[in-house]
Order: C-alpha cells, then sequence, then structure tokens
C-alpha cells in the first residue's frame, strides 16, 4: 500500500475501509 501525500488520519482510515470492502482482488 502506498500513502498519499497528505492523506491524514481520517482519510486514511476510510481509505483502509474501502480496501477492506473492495475485493483483494482490486487492491
Amino acid at each position: 500500500m502506498q500513502r498519499l501525500p497528505g492523506v491524514g488520519p481520517k482519510s486514511a482510515q476510510r481509505l483502509a475501509l474501502h480496501i477492506l470492502k473492495r475485493p483483494e482482488s482490486e487492491v
């Protein structure tokens, strides 16, 4: 996983939730 610049902890949590909801094939 690559951390995008300017991404705060709240955004990171949202991204993590979206990644978890998405199938591993799309990650």
